[in-house]
């Protein structure tokens, strides 16, 4: 099979559009059998078969990872609705241009910062999000798919969730520097206590005042169950059977946050206990990709002679706000 042809298949299967009488078993196979075509006839990954025809499989590898990590996040309903995606040629630098009632910046996103910086914007402003490599190491997935162990789809899944978690820790860095005193907003719109509907429905009404525009709530399942309401109709207990979480808070649509593991800990990263509440209209979370991913391989310090390869894409991640949101911590 062509490589142009291997690569359409796999993209093809990532997004589930594969054509004809295919079930999902027998597209994997195919697209494995092509791989160890172009792997010389070998399903083993090692140095020899690799040092021979590692440039082509890199070179199909790197067009289909992309597609993989996009569509993953094309999946969750939280980036959907509230992230704002753009792709840049290497070495250029993408601005997003704040309009003039913005009330503020909580600032992209570095490596190394724990917390982002707060400015005011007096008028029109250019943003600009710089842009750093991120990268997911690879070695038994990939040889699992080729020696027939896993599907494609496994494979697909677990490089997606990598980089994906891996963006939800961006995220949450961004938001957790959110606070009354951040500047535009105050303790009208950040505040905290026990559980109360109308202080949660308050912020919601102030946040619809500001900006014109209808409000849905967010945050973690576990945070959106506490919302509940005196009276609980048919459809709400649907909802909760279905979802985990009411769907609806007196009217007020509401939008699960999928928590994370801290890297290294069974610690979630996204508190139970915060809510947000965001213009419906308004894509704060920006994400921007620059140039071309690659793909790396590595044999140092693997007594076993195995080989490592590394995916490495260059992006940033930023929040701009152009309008008012609003923040509620209940309190045990």
């Amino acid at each position: 099979m062509e490589k142009n042809k291997i690569i359409l298949l796999a993209r093809d299967m990532t997004r589930g559009q594969v054509s004809g009488n295919y079930s999902a078993a027998e597209s994997s196979d195919v697209l494995r059998q092509a791989l160890i075509e172009v792997n010389g006839g070998s399903s083993k990954v090692d140095l020899k078969s690799m040092r021979r025809n590692k440039t082509e499989i890199f070179e199909i590898l790197e067009e289909i990872l992309p597609v993989i990590v996009q569509e993953s996040m094309s999946q969750d309903t939280f980036l959907t609705n509230f992230m704002e995606e753009r792709n840049v040629a290497a070495g250029d630098a993408l601005s997003f241009a704040a309009d003039d009632n913005s009330q503020f910046i909580v600032s992209e996103i570095a490596d190394g910062i724990a917390r982002p910086r707060r400015q005011r914007i007096p008028h029109k402003t250019n943003v600009t999000i710089p842009t750093a490599w991120h990268a997911v190491r690879m070695y038994e997935e990939w040889s699992r798919f080729m020696a027939g162990r896993i599907d494609w789809n496994e494979l697909v899944d677990r490089v997606g969730r990598a980089f994906r978690e891996r963006l939800y820790q961006d995220i949450f860095t961004a938001f957790s520097g959110i606070s009354a005193s951040t500047a535009g907003l105050n303790s009208t719109y950040v505040t905290s206590g026990s559980y109360s509907e109308e202080a949660i429905l308050a912020i919601v009404d102030h946040v619809e005042a500001a900006t014109g525009q209808r409000v849905v709530i967010v945050g973690t399942r576990p945070a959106l169950r506490k919302c509940t309401s005196a009276v609980v109709a048919d459809e709400a207990k649907s909802a909760y059977y279905n979802s985990g979480y009411y769907g609806k808070l007196a009217g007020v649509d509401m939008v699960a946050i999928r928590n994370v593991h801290i890297p290294g800990t069974d610690t979630f990263m996204f508190t139970d206990n915060v809510l947000y509440m965001m213009a419906s209209g308004d894509k704060p979370i920006k994400l921007v990709r620059e140039g071309d991913p690659w793909i790396d391989d590595r044999m140092e310090g693997n007594a076993d002679k195995t080989i490592e390869y590394t995916y490495q894409e260059k992006y940033g991640v930023g929040l701009i706000v152009n309008s008012k949101m609003g923040k509620y911590t209940i309190s045990a």
